[in-house]
């Protein structure tokens, strides 16, 4: 399991216990992989269907799975049906919602604690990267890469399949975020 590109590495093994066919990276084409990105709001919408864009100029493999928040579960989202049918049609082929009902939807209550603390107040608008937990949720897959909604893809990545395969002593791995205070 490995996301990347922005949030974190990290590896585990296979939970399902089989093989799905499909796509894989070399050396291994029963391995279920997908690319995933995380919605939060309608300003995501537009970079996310260019991601989606981008990951097809490369030939990228596995599924597009796009996790998005409802503004059922959260006033904060104003995401719409017709956000939901535009990114579909720029190629995130599986659109999963985070709720609190399925189990996926995460609060991220720093976000609130911080927003009237004036040095921090502009990490109020990650509201929603707790929502980024649910990858762990994504067991249907053997690998996952992770990329973040406001990304673009400029080459073919479909190596780095095989260098979660050669990197399975690592558990996890995180770069802090250039606009966090430390």
């Amino acid at each position: 399991f490995f996301l990347c590109l922005g949030v974190t590495l990290l590896t585990r093994p296979n939970v399902c216990g089989s093989k799905i066919e499909g796509a894989g990276p070399k050396g291994e084409e029963n391995m279920n992989v997908a690319v995933v990105t995380l919605v939060t709001t309608s300003s995501y919408v537009p970079g996310a269907e260019v991601l989606a864009e981008s990951l097809q100029r490369v030939n990228a493999i596995g599924d597009r799975v796009l996790l998005y928040v409802p503004p059922e579960e959260d006033d904060r989202s104003d995401i719409t049906v017709q956000h939901l049918r535009d990114l579909e049609l720029a190629g995130w082929n599986k659109l999963q919602p985070l709720t609190t009902e399925n189990g996926k939807f995460s609060k991220c209550k720093g976000a609130e604690l911080v927003a009237n603390v004036e040095e921090l107040s502009t990490m109020a608008r990650y509201w929603g990267t707790c929502s980024k937990l649910a990858l762990w949720s994504l067991v249907e897959y053997d690998k996952v890469i992770y990329i973040d909604a406001d990304s673009i893809v400029l080459n073919n990545f479909d190596h780095l399949y095989d260098i979660i395969q050669q990197s399975k002593g690592i558990n996890f791995a995180a770069q802090q975020s250039p606009n966090c205070p430390a």
